[in-house]
């Protein structure tokens, strides 16, 4: 039987705001290919459609009316700042910014000191969500009173708007779906299980791994299904990027 540590659950004072945590750092000491590319000094400010990545999901975000507010755990932190929009939810004190830790889990660990919880932590290359989908995981997760949850989206839906998809899809007992690096903590006991998002991601990619880790940290990670099979597309490669600016464009002509 798996017993939940003792710990305070979601604040009575919770005024149906979450913050966002967004980790923007480095896979590895190597410049990315994409940054390189660009000419810019990380994959997050490398510019899809126009406009960089790490601003993109930010200002998605700002838009939610779930989302209170927002931090970035960056290694290039100071560039990231200077984006003017960015900028602005800066001078509004809606918007703090850590460096970047060992890891993308000490990033998280970092960027969550001092945060009110709940809180919603994502990566910075998931540029495609829109606020909608910030407010749809929110609100799904807190109805499902998750102490931790873990976003996900149907196979058939990512294929629609990715057919070239080359990453894979995991088993589920309802069926075949892929992680959107989108996660969910509702108070600071469930941090813990920050660690299924070790290695960008791969962590979670392995369910069976993700199990162990919630039963022995004494929570259960909830799989919230996402409407849209989109926001299991993060940019971080040449298709990715391509398949990106492709939807966007579609947004745009469709708007």
């Amino acid at each position: 039987m798996t017993v939940a540590p003792i710990c305070a659950g979601m604040s009575s004072v919770y005024d149906g705001k979450v913050t966002a945590l967004i980790v923007a750092g480095a896979s590895s000491a190597a410049l990315d290919p994409l940054a390189e590319r660009a000419g810019v000094s990380d994959r997050y400010l490398v510019p899809v459609d126009g406009m960089p990545m790490i601003e993109r999901l930010v200002m998605n975000a700002a838009m939610s009316p779930r989302i209170g507010a927002i931090r970035i755990a960056a290694r290039e932190a100071d560039e990231i700042a200077a984006i003017p929009s960015i900028a602005k939810l800066v001078d509004k004190g809606r918007l703090a910014l850590t460096p970047e830790a060992f890891d993308m889990v000490d990033s998280m660990f970092a960027g969550a000191d001092g945060a009110s919880y709940p809180i919603l932590i994502t990566t910075a290359d998931n540029c495609l969500w829109l606020p909608r989908d910030f407010t749809e995981f929110a609100d799904k997760a807190i109805a499902s009173k998750a102490a931790a949850a873990s976003a996900i989206a149907r196979e058939e839906d990512v294929i629609a708007v990715d057919p070239d998809r080359q990453g894979r899809c995991y088993e589920f007992s309802e069926g075949r779906y892929s992680t959107c690096n989108t996660y969910w903590i509702a108070d600071a006991c469930a941090l813990s299980v920050a660690q299924i998002m070790c290695s960008g991601g791969e962590f979670a990619k392995d369910t069976g791994r993700m199990a162990e880790a919630s039963q022995r940290d004494g929570f259960e990670l909830v799989p919230i299904v996402m409407e849209h099979g989109y926001c299991a597309i993060a940019v971080n490669d040449e298709h990715s990027l391509h398949v990106t600016e492709k939807l966007l464009m579609k947004r745009l002509a469709t708007a």
